[in-house]
């Protein structure tokens, strides 16, 4: 796959994320009860149960969440997608699931709060969840630290 692609990920109770993967690698991170989670979760339930999930997810591209333990066989039937990964996936940072990436024509939204050495991604494409009411998009997490940093001297 290549070029960027609109995603909106929205819950019939109102709760919606929306934001634009650019790359091949788009890196989620934050604190605990910052959205993470959430989003993982409803990709993951439309995933499962499609429309009766509540969820809708908008997007060129279909849109999944690994949810399986055996996450070789599930990403081995999946090409041209948007592929999500939740932090508490135990072969996240290993070798054998970066080349599983690499070799993939995947785009995949990763949530972690851990580097993920193996893998190529952009300082570009690390974000964070930004709130606003029921309304989430993700925020480039590298810009906010540079700002942080430069107000502290």
């Amino acid at each position: 796959m290549k070029g960027s692609y609109k995603v909106k990920v929205s819950r019939r109770r109102g709760t919606t994320f929306e934001f634009t993967a650019r790359r091949n690698i788009t890196i989620v991170r934050g604190d605990s009860g910052t959205g993470k989670t959430t989003l993982y979760d409803m990709v993951a339930d439309y995933t499962r149960l499609g429309d009766n999930s509540g969820v809708t997810v908008q997007c060129e591209r279909p849109c999944v969440a690994l949810t399986d333990i055996d996450w070789r066989n599930q990403l081995a039937g999946i090409a041209g997608s948007i592929v999500f990964i939740d932090e508490g996936m135990e072969d996240l940072p290993t070798e054998d699931f970066a080349r599983a990436v690499r070799d993939s024509d995947n785009y995949y939204v990763i949530f972690t709060r851990s580097e993920l050495s193996y893998l190529p991604y952009s300082i570009n494409e690390v974000y964070k969840i930004k709130t606003s009411g029921k309304y989430h998009s993700l925020t480039l997490a590298a810009r906010t630290r540079r700002i942080s940093e430069s107000s502290v001297q």
